[in-house]
């Protein structure tokens, strides 16, 4: 992730990249916050990120998001349990 980038990535543990979730012009998903509010310190929000489903089965996956965005000059990174594929 660059330093400059200030937007969440999702990549598998083989290396795949995870595309955000593409939807219809107009539709919305429950749950997401439209547009970039500053949050007071103290504060919180509630948001949800959705991405395509990892092409090949996948342990694990690999969140990161920009620290800058908090911040912190630091990438933040989550691994997550994979979901299991049908």
């Amino acid at each position: 992730m660059s330093p400059d980038q200030d937007w969440a990535t999702l990549k598998d543990d083989i290396g795949n990249t995870c595309e955000p979730a593409a939807f219809p012009l107009g539709a919305t998903v429950k749950g997401a916050v439209a547009g970039a509010e500053p949050i007071a310190p103290g504060d919180s929000i509630t948001d949800i990120l959705v991405f395509a489903i990892p092409a090949k089965p996948a342990k694990e996956l690999l969140l990161t998001l920009p620290g800058r965005n908090v911040g912190s000059p630091k990438t933040l990174g989550f691994r997550i349990p994979a979901p299991p594929q049908d």
